[in-house]
């Protein structure tokens, strides 16, 4: 049982982490993006002169955040940022899904199932970012980036429902290039 706990509260600890700064990272880059494309309406903050009010407020959540997540922020390239994110994501549905059902449905998991599912729910997470990146109509703003809060979104809920979301896969694979054999 204690197994079971240790490796629930380690893989919680890892997908919030990497989830919640993973987002944060790349929702301050595209609110950066969006911001230097604003006109021109000088503020300043701490000494420092911005462009307008809105790369001051990054620069602020940024200063904010660095504390908790500079590992994330000042280490990692951006397509890295993306598939840990999602995931983490995928990690944290997976999670989600692990207490629904030992709080409300009284199932107790093996040590081997606390394991091996956040790995589907990675692996998930990566054919989820995948999936935005191949049917951009889908997850993507016109520059064709992946929007962070959808990839968390989608993520998060293909997470939850890893195992159906394989079946789902495994079938429309089936229909779409045929069952092998």
């Amino acid at each position: 049982m204690i197994l079971r706990v240790i490796a629930y509260l380690l893989w919680l600890s890892i997908g919030l982490y990497f989830g919640v700064g993973g987002y944060l990272t790349l929702d301050l880059e595209e609110r950066k993006i969006n911001a230097k494309s604003l006109p021109r309406a000088e503020a300043v903050y701490d000494g420092i002169e911005f462009k307008n009010i809105e790369l001051a407020q990054v620069y602020i959540d940024e200063k904010k955040a660095k504390p908790f997540f500079s590992f994330i922020m000042d280490n990692l390239p951006k397509n890295l940022i993306y598939l840990i994110t999602a995931m983490s994501f995928g990690v944290l549905g997976v999670i989600t899904r692990i207490t629904k059902e030992t709080v409300i449905d009284k199932f107790e998991f093996k040590k081997t199932e606390m394991f091996f599912y956040p790995i589907l729910g990675i692996m998930t997470g990566i054919l989820i970012l995948a999936i935005s990146k191949i049917i951009p109509n889908l997850l993507v703003n016109s520059k064709n980036n992946v929007e962070p809060l959808t990839l968390a979104f989608f993520s998060l809920i293909a997470g939850f429902g890893s195992q159906r979301f394989y079946t789902w896969l495994t079938e429309s694979s089936s229909k779409i290039f045929g069952r092998s054999e």
